[in-house]
């Protein structure tokens, strides 16, 4: 069986100290080209994502979906946010990779002479704003996930939390307890579970006990333990 052609392309970005603005280039797919884009670009990492994204859009325009496409740039900051699930979604084989500067064969023809091509700027500004929409989108998922993972943490050691206060009465024959003690208690069961410290947990979980009526609040601030409530 044969294996799927490869295809590399060298992508680069660098500044027209006289123009004061970024010119982006590729080598690969046959061709060698540049271009000028936006003024709105006052950033190295943008112009080199937008010279991996000029790579991807000469995929999606002469590519050919039987074959494996591997986009080289010496920025390894833009390598790690730049997303192209619209192009793998539509069957393209693509991989993005950093390597050193000096064996980018993009570099020197990023620093050639350049055109405006105001098209393909729209189109790269396009797929600039879809990249960090998706990235964005990917960061707001991954801060749910935590959340959950988080709201599981905590349902895990509500009964445990609940059965040292129950023998905090026992061995202090009392059932009243300070939002310091409880704090200590809950962080002494996430400890013992091996649960990394999470920030405004004993006050989130005193205040839920509160509300499940397993805790009331006392006179001076104290806290009083309910037995007659049990957590499901």
């Amino acid at each position: 069986m044969c294996a799927t052609p490869r295809e590399i392309i060298y992508v680069d970005a660098s500044l027209d100290a006289k123009k004061k603005r970024y010119k982006i280039s590729f080598v690969g797919l046959g061709k060698e080209k540049n271009t000028y884009i936006g003024e709105e670009v006052q950033d190295t990492n943008m112009a080199e994502r937008y010279a991996i994204l000029y790579a991807l859009y000469y995929i999606q325009k002469n590519g050919s979906k039987k074959k494996r496409y591997c986009i080289l740039s010496d920025s390894a900051n833009s390598v790690k946010r730049i997303a192209y699930t619209a192009l793998i979604q539509k069957g393209y084989t693509i991989s993005i990779h950093w390597i050193p500067r000096e064996i980018n064969l993009a570099d020197s023809v990023s620093k050639q002479k350049a055109k405006k091509k105001p098209k393909l700027l729209n189109k790269l500004r396009i797929m600039q704003k879809e990249s960090m929409s998706e990235i964005d989108s990917k960061k707001q998922n991954q801060k749910q996930e935590k959340k959950e993972m988080v709201r599981v943490q905590l349902t895990k050691i509500e009964k445990k939390v609940f059965t040292e206060l129950l023998s905090y009465i026992q061995v202090h024959n009392n059932d009243v307890i300070t939002p310091r003690e409880f704090a200590d208690l809950v962080i002494f069961i996430l400890r013992k579970e091996k649960i990394a410290k999470i920030k405004g947990v004993a006050l989130s979980m005193r205040k839920r006990f509160i509300l499940l009526k397993i805790l009331t609040l006392a006179p001076k601030n104290r806290l009083t333990i309910n037995t007659s409530i049990k957590v499901s």
